[in-house]
């Protein structure tokens, strides 16, 4: 699973943001506080751009990968909880792991 962190420009409407996300397989989990959105997912930095422009084609915002323990700020404990013990919230079906291949 991958971590990012959504930094948008204006204003969003929470209602539409929850149900795009909740609609979105690739979208394990998610939080927001504010303008800062964090996602578990499954997709890649490109991936989750191109998920968000297909609801914010025209809303300004940036999408990096983050590491828990290298994140730091000024948030609530919730938002800490969530990037420092990043897990899918069980919404979608598990994503079958990987096998090695057989030699």
């Amino acid at each position: 699973m991958n971590l990012y962190l959504v930094f948008f420009l204006g204003y969003i409407q929470p209602n539409a943001l929850s149900s795009f996300l909740n609609s979105r397989q690739e979208i394990r989990n998610w939080y927001s506080f504010g303008s800062v959105l964090s996602i578990v997912s499954t997709a890649s930095v490109t991936e989750i751009q191109n998920i968000l422009l297909q609801l914010f084609y025209s809303q300004s915002f940036v999408v990096t990968p983050i590491y828990g323990p290298y994140t730091g700020g000024n948030m609530p404990k919730q938002f800490w909880e969530f990037i420092n013990n990043p897990t899918d919230s069980g919404y979608w079906p598990a994503i079958p792991q990987q096998q090695p291949p057989q030699q």
